[in-house]
């Protein structure tokens, strides 16, 4: 999203960074949190207390907000997150509704639900990496801001645990020419991805043009993408289809 709300942006902030501290900026100290539908809500101590479980059990879980409704003293928000618990890579999706007065969540209504991504593999499974291959033609004058970018980019994603790597390259005889190197564990992890730095995406089409975009995966996690190739249209993204592919995890720091 380009423009959350200011109160739910500094929340979503303090939970990326792991810091519920924000909390007291965020909440009314006789905020009712009612949960996953129950009717018995949670004070703001119980409430606190949840999260920093929730924090703790998901390691560098990371929180974004990919829809809102905005109206007066009743807000919306629809969230996806994901993070690593037990060595598993976990997505969670989830919906709030707001009451605010005086710019504080007087009651906040959460539902949420919790699904596995992809377990700790054993030596061999099914490859369901995504990717996405795009290719850069750097504006004359522009590649120290192109370049700026990428490492505005390369940190951010370096923070979604369903990115398998991510990096950028240049062509030795002439910088002016790019590419991004990036997989991600499935499909759910590349769309993650792309919501995530979706305004820095935006900022790297202002200084180059993207004149090749291939995404590749499996045909069961392609078709998984549908948002996203209306999303691409204005790139004309090329999408392939692999055939039959294997991953092998990483065994004692071995392949």
């Amino acid at each position: 999203m380009d423009s959350e709300i200011e109160y739910e942006k500094k929340w979503i902030d303090g939970l990326n960074r792991g810091d519920i501290s924000v909390a007291d900026e965020v909440f009314d100290k006789d905020c009712d949190f009612y949960l996953d539908g129950s009717q018995n809500p949670l004070n703001f101590v119980a409430f606190k207390d949840k999260v920093k479980k929730d924090l703790d059990d998901f390691a560098g879980m990371q929180l974004i907000i990919t829809d809102q409704i905005i109206s007066g003293d009743r807000n919306v928000f629809r969230w996806i997150s994901e993070g690593l618990c037990k060595e598993n890579l976990i997505q969670r999706e989830g919906i709030i509704l707001d009451e605010v007065k005086d710019g504080k969540v007087v009651v906040r209504w959460e539902n949420s639900r919790q699904k596995e991504v992809m377990k700790q593999p054993d030596h061999m499974q099914p490859d369901k990496c995504c990717t996405i291959v795009p290719h850069f033609g750097v504006l004359s004058g522009k590649l120290d801001e192109f370049k700026g970018l990428c490492k505005e980019l390369v940190i951010r994603t370096g923070k979604e645990p369903g990115c398998l790597y991510y990096g950028f390259s240049f062509d030795e005889h002439n910088e002016y020419n790019a590419h991004c190197r990036e997989g991600y564990a499935n499909a759910e992890g590349l769309l993650y991805h792309i919501n995530n730095v979706e305004d820095l995406l935006k900022k790297i089409e202002e200084v180059a043009v993207i004149y090749r975009l291939e995404i590749h995966g499996p045909s069961d996690e392609l078709e998984k993408l549908e948002t996203l190739r209306k999303k691409l249209e204005r790139l004309n993204p090329m999408f392939f289809i692999l055939a039959k592919g294997i991953r092998r995890s990483i065994i004692g720091g071995k392949a």
